[in-house]
């Protein structure tokens, strides 16, 4: 091959010398189309000389050759030519394939002719060619008469030039998806006489140019949604082109000859040509039939624009249709013999404008219309040569699904009215003559309508309006297209939601039917109201101070307007909540800013213009002076009449205000709920009964908590029933209290942040020769189960483990699970790839170990794991590694399973600590010497699911209740309750203790006359006393109705777990009250400190002394479960 390539090219040197040009292969005529070649192709440069002589001398050992051919420096476009395994055959001799790929970034270079290309003398090789992505250009001539067969055109190829496949063996093109591709060049696919496919192109494409298609091997073209031009002879000539062709609406410009002499049979034509060709469509001599239009049933429609507003002789030449719309007025022109030549084909001329076209004298010469239609008596003075009967439609249209028929007259269309029939008179004097069905020559019909009586519909909300028929008309098949603003039943109307929408029903005449579609707009309902005491307008309110939230329908009345014997309820932050500024003071420091609550003004004091906001869309307010509004402003007064102001010196904001969604509750503020007489725990305390402490959702959100009649003293930590907020939002938190001539308000205005998730790269370590890890993360900061949307991906310059170093891992691509409770962008770590000098099989040098010495291979020593788990699966960041480097295990159960065992033994058979990382990873330390490690899976039992009433589920206990439920240790005190805020006694924790354990021996003797024999705690009590683990009082009795303090509970489990001496004791010293913890639970509180069984409170106490709730003890359970047993 390369002797006949080099002896054809050494020929081709002389010829060249000889003549001025050579032709190699049939040139397609785009250029005769296209004017001069643009100054970027390209001639035989000497850097294009360079490539072609290496390429014959056949320098490259493997077969490979390449060069550049970009059109600019800037662009970085090359070409390779290899082998493909493939082999053609050259006179008769089987020669080597090859396959052109085109690479890099930026347009190809153009080729002025055939023989500039580098690859020229092996055009009748080239049998595939590959464009990769990032190509943008494809050059004129680029594989114009090559043998290439296939070809993808890469996504990001947005123009194909001039002739750049034309001449080609081209047999399958496909253009990836999303294409960016807007234009085929002139003459690109010209003669591709084995392209015998079905052709589709992408939405994308704008313009197909003069001949592109010409002769090409189609079968079939699907066009893109977007495409504007076809030009000239586009798709001429291709013998194989049959079928229907279906031309987009987007389609403005339809060249000469763009079809023509193809065998299509049938086309849909776009109704936005602007530019129309002749004989577009015109056939063969050797197959004259016409191609049928299949728009509305053969109905061609003429528009205004179309050629500057002129319709020419041969413009619609070779179409088969049965009736002319004509919709433009005397805008537009019909030349003589425009129309002449389509024969007695054409049933109907319908003008759709009240001015008649300029129609040049013989423009429908030989047409012979049987009907001509228009909407007015203007078509009365249009004449033709063949007589044809008038129809005059009285403003009536026609349909594109309209069928015209010779012999009978056409239905026409009226919006809001339906045909009654044709008349021979207009109906002046009301006669209308016969009514007709078969038109006579020469005579002029008026069409009847009748009236429906529809108009656009108003309603307002929840008003009803119903349509009746006119005599001789029937209504059926009501339909709403959205039934959720308003509803239709047998023609009744029903406003429901604010909105627009349509309804439509059919109506039927005489055997004629029309759709009839009526809008509907459906307004908000207007309210009026009244203050309290019968005034009206925008007066103002005044109330007492209660200690509560003053109900809204006790200071206003709405009523509808136009049902004013109709109370109207409002519901507070559902149909309308309330703006306003409460003062700045020392029990409302965040007062001085207006906010927006769901409740009328609390703390006592004048706020002027309170805005009380619609959210309920269907209403609105009727203003006084006419006009409506979504909003009234007045003026409110808050009194305390008879009473005198106390404070709230006992509570505080928290230090820290920062708050985060951590999926917990926050309580933003500390302290027990105690009068005084002024704003310090040091004035005389005042007796103002009980409280009532709320916290609301402010502005945007949405929540609402409230518990009443909480008693004196009580901790703010410690309300039952509190639910406190979760969710990342601004919320308010009042305490309040009215009695005994007191009155107490104090509030706070608390953000929770959403929280920001950090996405971690973790390290790697590997040798140089080893295989590239695969890279994993660490994640921080979800909650809960919450896990991330889409796939981390990672970028590393380290291809392969080469070259030692250490590099970047950056990784990217994620979403967080929920942008309500997280911030949008995630926070990405970048990690590092450690590459070391050494060798997996040893004789490598370490340049840390010294040039001289070499390494063993006992620096490295194997990690073995089961060669097959069931169930699961595990994974090692390394197969071998040096003392003290941190091993990552992953561990990815099948779904059903989890983890049973994971354990890793060092070569002595000791085992090794695991540390979890989270995320199904686990880390250890390398040891000095080879390790194993083992694990199972077992199948996943989905333990009970706690139900309760009381235990909402973003409470900060609920976790720990499913837990204790799910586990067996805590039942609910009912089917449906928890009672997380009760107290819990001795017995209860005696018997939680007891299905810890589940004891195989359980004859304990009695020890206390307070626990019956029969009593249900009997067994737990005598056992956990026996064991040790409790004791009872030095008079002989248990007390097991006794409640359980938070050091008591601890010491319990301190001595179930053995009693051990942990932790450092000065670390309670960060507590203000842990001197308050008795001696025989010193040890106990350290412990369970230490090992995370407990926990300090928010205010930084640790409340040793305090009774534990039931919720409490359900924590501090499952920390014990999950950290100490």
């Amino acid at each position: 091959m390369k002797q006949r390539i080099l002896a054809t090219f050494l020929s081709l040197c002389l010829l060249v010398g000889l003549l001025p040009t050579v032709a190699l292969a049939e040139e397609s005529p785009a250029s005769e189309t296209q004017g001069e070649a643009s100054e970027q192709q390209a001639t035989a440069t000497d850097s294009t000389l360079e490539t072609t002589t290496d390429l014959l001398s056949g320098n490259s050992t493997d077969g490979t050759m390449s060069g550049t051919c970009g059109a600019t420096e800037q662009d970085n476009v090359r070409w390779t030519l290899n082998k493909n395994g493939e082999t053609v055959t050259i006179d008769g001799e089987p020669e080597d394939a090859y396959t052109l790929t085109i690479s890099g970034t930026g347009a190809m270079m153009d080729y002025s002719n055939i023989s500039s290309t580098p690859w020229v003398d092996f055009r009748s090789v080239i049998t595939h060619v590959d464009l990769t992505e990032g190509l943008t250009t494809i050059g004129s001539r680029a594989f114009s008469a090559t043998a290439v067969t296939t070809c993808r055109i890469s996504s990001t190829v947005q123009e194909i030039k001039n002739d750049a496949f034309s001449s080609s063996k081209l047999a399958h093109v496909e253009f990836a998806a999303p294409s960016k591709l807007e234009s085929i060049g002139a003459g690109a696919f010209w003669g591709t006489s084995e392209l015998k496919m079905a052709l589709v192109l992408p939405d994308s494409l704008k313009t197909i140019g003069n001949l592109a298609f010409q002769r090409s091997g189609i079968t079939s073209v699907k066009f893109g949604e977007n495409l504007k031009t076809i030009g000239a002879s586009a798709f001429c000539s291709c013998p194989n082109l049959t079928g229907e062709v279906y031309l987009p609406d987007s389609l403005e410009n339809l060249g000469n000859y763009a079809f023509n002499t193809s065998p299509i049979t049938s086309v849909r034509i776009g109704p936005n040509i602007k530019t129309w060709g002749g004989s577009v469509f015109n056939r063969s001599t050797t197959n004259p039939e016409k191609v049928h239009l299949t728009d509305g049933n053969g109905v061609l429609t003429i528009s205004g624009g179309v050629n500057e507003n002129t319709v020419v002789n041969s413009q619609f030449a070779g179409l088969d249709f049965h009736a002319v719309l004509v919709n433009a007025g005397n805008e537009l022109t019909f030349k003589s013999g425009s129309m002449s030549h389509y024969g007695t084909n054409i049933y109907a001329l319908v003008f759709l404008k009240e001015t008649l076209p300029q129609i040049d004298k013989n423009a429908f010469m030989n047409t012979s219309p049987t009907v001509i239609y228009g909407i007015n008596n203007e078509i009365i003075s249009w004449s033709s040569t063949a007589s044809p009967c008038l129809a005059v439609t009285n403003g009536g249209t026609f349909g594109k699904d309209t069928v015209f028929e010779t012999g009978t007259l056409a239905t026409p269309t009226k919006d809001g009215a339906i045909f009654e029939g044709w008349y021979t008179k207009d109906g002046t004097g009301d006669d209308r003559g016969e009514k007709v069905t078969v038109p006579s020559a020469g005579q002029t019909y008026y069409a009847k309508w009748i009236d429906l009586g529809f108009s656009d519909v108003s309603l307002q909300y929840q008003g009803t309006q119903t349509f009746a028929a006119p005599d001789g008309v029937t209504f059926s098949n009501w339909q709403s297209e959205d039934s959720g603003i308003a509803r239709v039943v047998d023609g009744t109307i029903t406003a429901v939601n604010v909105g627009e929408t349509t309804i439509t029903a059919t109506a039927t005449c005489n055997g004629n039917a029309a759709e009839v579609s009526i809008p509907v707009k459906v307004t908000p309902r207007v309210l009026t109201y009244t203050l309290a005491g019968g005034d009206t307008g925008s007066g103002s309110i005044t109330y007492n101070y209660s200690g509560g939230h003053h109900a809204l329908a006790d200071s206003l009345t709405f009523k509808w307007k136009d049902d004013p014997n109709t109370v109207v309820e409002l519901e507070e932050g559902t149909d309308i909540n309330y703006t306003y500024t409460v003062p700045k003071t020392d029990e409302t420091p965040d007062g001085g800013t207006a906010l927006t609550y769901d409740y009328l003004p609390m703390p006592v004091g004048n706020y002027d213009n309170v805005k009380f906001n619609l959210l309920n869309e269907n209403y609105t307010f009727g203003l006084s002076g006419g006009g409506t509004h979504d909003y009234l402003e007045i003026d409110v007064h808050v009194v305390a009449q008879g009473s005198q102001r106390a404070y709230l010196a006992s509570a505080a904001p928290k230090a820290d205000q920062n708050f985060v969604y951590t999926g917990q509750g926050v309580l933003p503020v500390e302290g027990t709920l105690n009068a005084y007489a002024d704003n310090s725990t040091n004035s005389d305390p005042v007796d103002i009964g009980t409280f009532t402490v709320n916290i609301e959702g402010l502005n945007d959100t949405s929540f609402h908590s409230e518990v009443s009649g909480i008693s004196t003293g009580t901790d703010l930590s410690s309300i039952s029933g509190l639910t406190l907020p979760t969710k990342p939002g601004t919320y308010i938190i009042t305490a309040s209290a009215e009695g005994n001539g007191y009155y107490l308000y104090k509030s706070l205005v608390f953000t929770i942040n959403k929280a920001t998730v950090t996405v971690k790269a973790d390290d790697q370590l590997v040798y140089v020769g080893d295989e590239m890890p695969q890279f994993t993360y660490t994640v921080s900061g979800l909650v809960g189960t919450d896990t991330l949307n889409g796939t981390v991906s990672f970028a590393c310059d380290a291809t392969d483990t080469d070259e030692a170093g250490t590099y970047p891992i950056t990784p990217s691509g994620a979403n967080v699970p929920n942008t309500e409770l997280y911030n949008d962008d995630i926070e990405y770590e970048t990690g590092t790839l450690t590459i070391r000098k050494g060798s997996s099989s040893g004789g490598a040098s370490h340049p840390e170990a010294g040039s001289t010495s070499s390494s063993s291979s006992s620096d490295r020593y194997e990690i073995s794991k089961p060669s097959n788990v069931e169930n699961g699966s595990i994974k090692i960041s390394n197969s071998k590694a040096e003392k003290g480097d941190t091993i990552t295990i992953t561990v990815t159960p099948d779904e059903g399973y989890e983890l049973d065992e994971l354990a890793v033994y060092d070569e002595d058979g000791d085992e090794i600590d695991l540390e979890d990382a989270g995320d199904g990873k686990y880390t250890f330390e390398m040891p000095e010497g080879e390790v194993e490690i083992e694990a199972s899976f077992v199948a996943i039992v989905e333990a009970p699911e706690a139900d309760f009433d009381d235990v909402p589920v973003d409470a900060w206990y609920a976790e720990a209740v499913q837990y204790v439920f799910a586990n067996n240790l805590m039942t609910g005190v009912s089917e449906n309750s928890f009672a997380p805020n009760a107290q819990m006694n001795r017995a209860m924790v005696a018997q939680i203790l007891f299905n810890m354990e589940q004891p195989s021996d359980t004859e304990a003797p009695a020890a206390f006359r307070d626990v019956d024999s029969d009593a249900w705690y009997a067994e737990a009590v005598n056992w956990a006393v026996w064991q040790g683990y409790m004791s009872g009082y030095g008079t002989g009795s248990f007390g097991p109705n006794d409640a359980l303090t938070r050091e008591q509970l601890v010491t319990v489990l301190w001595r179930y777990s053995g009693s051990p001496v942990t932790g450092d004791p000065a670390m309670l010293n960060t507590f203000s009250d842990a001197a308050l913890t008795s001696d025989y639970a010193q040890q106990a509180m350290i412990w369970a400190y230490d090992q995370g069984v407990i926990g300090g409170n928010a205010d930084g106490t640790l409340n040793p002394r305090g009774t534990a709730t039931r919720a409490e003890i359900a924590q501090i359970l499952m920390n014990y479960c999950e950290n100490v047993k």
